[in-house]
């Protein structure tokens, strides 16, 4: 099985693709894709597995078991999506759990301006922040190349796509390019 790791970093649409994931997982089924809902907590995300697995509560081979009764048949692919994987500092302690071999990552990445003032509502509203947005701006730092760096190492580079999310055009989605 090929697993997809959606390390979608916040603020680039991952929200929408998770719910449109989940909204559609009987459609995935029926194509060999697996968006597994037992281990998502019935949320679109998947944060319950990241913590799982990592910590040693659940073996790959138990979690495969898992999404093969879950799903009733064989499956091709499994995508896996949270916000926490961009996160992780040392996402060998992850891919040390399937072969690097079966990873794909699929990264989202934002315009800089748009994705940092995007940040600073975010911050304004979700922790009171009181800052000027040129001082936010000055002293915030894209993690867009760490990020892609740390799952290079792990998986190589040629595993990671770094795809763009592109608010600017109308018609594009980030639900229709993922599939």
């Amino acid at each position: 099985m090929e697993y997809i790791l959606h390390i979608g970093l916040p603020k680039t649409g991952s929200t929408s693709l998770q719910k449109a994931l989940w909204n559609n997982r009987g459609f995935l089924r029926q194509n060999g894709v697996i968006y597994p809902g037992t281990l998502s907590e019935v949320r679109p995300k998947h944060k319950g597995l990241l913590v799982d697995l990592v910590a040693g509560r659940l073996s790959i081979k138990d979690w495969e078991r898992m999404i093969f009764e879950e799903s009733g048949v064989g499956a091709d692919v499994c995508v896996l999506s949270n916000e926490n994987f961009s996160f992780m500092e040392k996402p060998e302690l992850f891919a040390s759990l399937i072969r690097p071999d079966r990873i794909r990552v699929v990264m989202y990445i934002r315009e800089p301006v748009a994705y940092i003032a995007s940040r600073y509502r975010h911050n304004l509203l979700a922790v009171n922040m009181t800052m000027r947005f040129w001082d936010f701006a000055k002293s915030y730092r894209l993690p867009y190349l760490s990020v892609a760096e740390r799952w290079g190492r792990f998986i190589g580079r040629k595993r990671v796509e770094i795809r763009r999310n592109d608010y600017s055009d109308a018609k594009w989605n980030i639900v229709s390019d993922f599939f």
